[in-house]
């Protein structure tokens, strides 16, 4: 099956129009919705990929995996698909959930509710370099499992 190219989206920010990708995903039948539109590069400029301290979740990973879990809802129950879908994000330097872009894919419903969740998240503690917050990129891997 072919799918279409991903869509360009206008996106104006300051007065100046760029296109950019949007997130995807597609259907058995090859039609397609935008799950997400790339946000505005964070304010702060430079994102990090590693940090003297990392971003934390509020109480930790154990509270970011009960959060996974209390709020993740099998996107196609009549299916017998597990597996991980990874999302990376951005937290930035206020500690939102930012920019998810899946760099995993299981399938594209599977993709969307990994999206969805992610998107629910709350704020974050943000990341430090040299004392000061900043933007750092987050890899969040979502495990789906038959029940």
């Amino acid at each position: 099956m072919d799918f279409p190219s991903p869509k360009l989206i206008r996106v104006k920010t300051d007065s100046v129009i760029r296109e950019e990708p949007a997130i995807t995903c597609y259907d058995i039948a090859g039609e397609y919705e935008i799950v997400s539109v790339p946000e505005q590069e964070p304010i702060g400029g430079y994102t990090y990929a590693y940090v003297e301290q990392m971003p934390q979740f509020p109480g930790g990973n154990g509270a970011l995996v009960k959060f996974i879990q209390e709020n993740l809802q099998d996107p196609s129950p009549e299916s017998c698909v597990q597996g991980r879908v990874v999302v990376r994000v951005i937290i930035n330097s206020e500690g939102e959930v930012t920019h998810p872009e899946i760099v995993k894919s299981l399938e594209p419903a599977f993709d969307k509710e990994a999206i969805r969740v992610i998107q629910m998240m709350p704020r974050w503690t943000p990341g430090k370099q040299d004392g000061k917050n900043v933007n750092v990129y987050y890899t969040l891997p979502v495990l789906f499992r038959l029940q």
